[in-house]
């Protein structure tokens, strides 16, 4: 993606972003990003990092960022996995659902949200660059950018409070998807395995920070997260669940020009032959007597979901 196409994505994140009200706002810091906790980010939201590895073309992609709703959640229960996953942490911990407060418009400033990628071109490493320790050779940040081989993202956005959002003992719980370890992916609460949930990187009660990085950049991978605002007890106790931020990222090969040429050719075949199909199938229809929706053979596949 050409710079001016990533500002023109930019832009029409932010557009979105002011023009509907959502807990989530894109707030880049491109001029004077935050140093968090020690950390330098990058201020930037860039969905896409392009680079090469093995002489092929590969992409980091940055997932879809959504808001569920702390009834959003409770509905969905057990029957989510990364909530399964958590209810399944034990030791003492419960977990409920504030359903009574409703997380207000522009709770979560997000200044950073950037794929990266091995360098060409030098942006695309910039946030483990800022995470490095030059002083420590050892240090994972330091590695990857001494041996330009990680792959991953950053995200990090401020926590304004207002309204009904809560401002006492916050905390936050990360419930991650990952086939860092395993190729076929596995659930984990992102606690460094201590005793209490809570996520034990980046964050505090103003602010969250995280980069999770691969050193593997010629194998795709994947990170899906929950991140959930919560309050709760220092020790084993019931832990309340205001909502959730989804977000996460993939690293996947992506085909050459030629390739996409060849591939659009085919699309475009297979979409008229499904269009005369269609035209051809509504004919014996209507000849037989049957209504038929003009646009039924192509009617979309989802579900919608309550954001708030």
């Amino acid at each position: 993606m050409i710079a001016r196409e990533k500002l023109a994505f930019a832009l029409l994140l932010a557009l979105a972003s002011e023009a509907f009200a959502d807990p989530i706002q894109l707030a880049p810091q491109p001029n004077n990003p935050d140093a968090f906790m020690g950390i330098q980010t990058t201020g930037v939201i860039r969905p896409v990092a392009n680079y090469r590895a093995g002489g092929a073309p590969w992409q980091t992609t940055t997932n879809s960022l959504v808001f569920d709703s702390a009834g959003f959640l409770k509905a969905q229960g057990n029957e989510n996995p990364w909530l399964q996953t958590l209810n399944n942490f034990g030791n003492g911990w419960t977990f409920g659902f504030n359903t009574d407060a409703t997380i207000a418009d522009n709770t979560f400033q997000v200044h950073t949200y950037d794929a990266q990628a091995p360098f060409p071109p030098a942006s695309n490493s910039d946030a483990f660059a800022g995470a490095a320790d030059l002083n420590d050779p050892t240090n994972f940040f330091t590695r990857c950018g001494a041996n330009n081989n990680c792959v991953g993202a950053e995200f990090y956005f401020g926590y304004h409070s207002s309204g009904d959002d809560p401002t006492q003992n916050v905390r936050w719980i990360q419930v991650v998807f990952d086939n860092f370890v395993d190729s076929a992916g596995s659930f984990t609460v992102d606690n460094k395995d201590k005793p209490a949930p809570y996520y034990a990187g980046a964050a505090n009660a103003s602010a969250f920070l995280d980069i999770p990085s691969i050193p593997s950049p010629d194998a795709p991978h994947t990170f899906d997260a929950l991140l959930l605002l919560v309050t709760g007890p220092d020790t084993p106790g019931n832990v309340s669940i205001y909502g959730g931020l989804e977000w996460g990222w993939s690293n996947q090969p992506t085909p050459e020009p030629a390739t996409l040429l060849l591939l659009g050719s085919g699309l475009a075949g297979l979409a008229l032959t499904r269009q005369l199909r269609k035209r051809r199938t509504a004919t014996r229809l209507a000849d037989a007597g049957q209504a038929v929706s003009p646009d039924a053979s192509l009617a979309p596949f989802g579900r919608s979901r309550r954001r708030r």
